[in-house]
């Protein structure tokens, strides 16, 4: 189903980008420097990208369709998925919070920061790969022929209002910031260790 593919083309994006945090983070880590507008950047592509726009079509759209077809049982996999999307939302808010105050200087923040982050990343990577083994696959199942073509039909509505565009913005804003973490983990490294 091309809905199911386009989710996890997304996912591959997804992860790529946070994997490619990890070396920002691991020198934030180590030297006590924080990578504001890199993490401002990695904001903004999580909170657009990830949340309301890939998210988005997970909840309204496949989850939408699963629940009119009454296909979705309590604490199954749609549960999982919603649960899953507000504690990452959750920490997009704190990280949105500790950011300014970290890059101002304070410690706990600072510390609190990067294990947020920590923590967003690990939430990212169990949960697309929750969603590519468990949920994908019980959903295309559920789904009858009809509601496939309804929800292909949707996610092609989406893209048309606009939707593809921002798709292409974000999906460049991933590949940037890809290419981005390694090159500023590297300077930041190389930089000595200041005072206290």
């Amino acid at each position: 189903m091309r809905a199911i593919e386009e989710l996890l083309a997304e996912h591959r994006l997804i992860w790529q980008v946070f994997n490619a945090v990890e070396a920002p983070l691991r020198v934030m880590e180590l030297k006590g420097v924080v990578a504001r507008e890199l993490l401002e950047q990695l904001l903004e592509f999580a909170t657009q990208y990830c949340d309301r726009y890939h998210h988005v079509r997970e909840e309204d759209l496949l989850i939408g369709r699963l629940h009119e077809a009454r296909l979705v049982e309590k604490g199954g996999a749609a549960d999982l998925v919603l649960q899953e999307h507000r504690m990452a939302r959750y920490r997009l808010d704190r990280l949105r919070e500790l950011l300014p105050v970290a890059a101002a200087g304070d410690r706990q923040a600072h510390g609190e920061l990067v294990k947020t982050l920590r923590s967003y990343t690990s939430l990212l990577r169990c949960h697309i790969g929750m969603e590519d083994r468990l949920f994908f696959p019980q959903a295309e199942r559920a789904l009858s022929q009809s509601a496939r073509a309804a929800l292909e039909q949707e996610f092609a509505d989406m893209a048309a209002a606009g939707g593809h565009e921002l798709a292409m913005r974000y999906e460049a804003l991933g590949e940037r910031l890809i290419e981005e973490c390694e090159s500023w983990a590297a300077q930041a490294a190389a930089q000595p260790i200041g005072p206290g």
